[in-house]
């Protein structure tokens, strides 16, 4: 394996460099939108009301 000179602090993990020291890309997952809290009418205004 390479020997990877460290100037600064970064986040490491099995697979983020090949055996050759080069960064290797991750393979995109698409993931869908999806909507967790949806927001109407203010708690102001129910009460007002």
């Amino acid at each position: 394996m390479a020997k990877i000179e460290i100037t600064k602090t970064e986040l490491v993990w099995p697979g983020k460099y090949n055996e050759y020291g080069l960064l290797h890309e991750p393979s995109r997952v698409n993931l869908p939108f999806q909507v967790i809290e949806r927001i109407g009418e203010s708690r102001a205004t129910k009460e007002s009301q």
